[in-house]
């Protein structure tokens, strides 16, 4: 096979590479957009993947370290059972999905996303419970971005509904295009672009 050939082939795989901002699939409609954005890379899965599977495996292992020592104590293990048991859920939930495609839009004022977390079905969020759009770098996994809802805030800026993650990815670059494109279609303040991805910052919701 050529060297043409190949990378036309590699170019078709879902997890090959993310995609450009120039191949950003947006369909315009009266009243609102649709963004297909197809199954998450590899690159990002393999991302999304790795924390969880550590925290599993420290706690199997600490966990096996203790019943092989015969010096089993109930109150040291069940936090690491207790902490085990989701880190799986989240891994097998990641694996189980893969292939389902994202998708990001607006219709009739509503914003909605569909990804892995949803099982492939849409879940809309409310024109009033969005204040703002923002991309912010995830606090636990710093190389991933989060594109992020903000809700209104009240006093002492507590919001009145939590943060939504909309979408994940590791270019931050296509995130905010994704994010000017939804926030033209929700009628929101655009901001222009920061120059680097905002740190995370602490969110409190009520």
């Amino acid at each position: 096979m050529s060297n043409e050939a190949a990378e036309n082939a590699v170019s078709h795989l879902p997890y090959a590479t993310p995609p450009a901002t120039t191949d950003l699939n947006v369909v315009r409609q009266e009243d609102g957009i649709h963004i297909d954005l197809g199954p998450p890379p590899l690159s990002l899965l393999l991302a999304s993947i790795v924390p969880p599977t550590l925290i599993l495996a420290v706690s199997l292992a600490l966990v096996a370290y203790h019943w092989i020592g015969h010096n089993w104590n109930w109150g040291f293990g069940a936090p690491l059972i207790s902490i085990s048991v989701p880190c799986l859920s989240y891994i097998l939930m990641l694996c189980w999905y893969r292939n389902i495609p994202r998708s990001v839009g607006v219709a009739e004022g509503m914003l909605y996303y569909s990804d892995a977390g949803t099982g492939g079905a849409p879940t809309g969020i409310k024109s009033r419970e969005v204040s703002e759009l923002r991309v912010f770098r995830s606090w636990w996994r710093p190389w991933i971005f989060e594109l992020t809802t903000l809700p209104p805030a009240k006093f002492l800026s507590i919001y009145t509904s939590s943060p939504v993650v909309i979408l994940t990815g590791s270019d931050w670059r296509f995130l905010d295009r994704v994010r000017w494109e939804l926030s033209n279609a929700l009628g929101l303040k655009i901001l222009s672009g920061p120059s680097t991805p905002e740190a995370p910052r602490i969110r409190w919701s009520r």
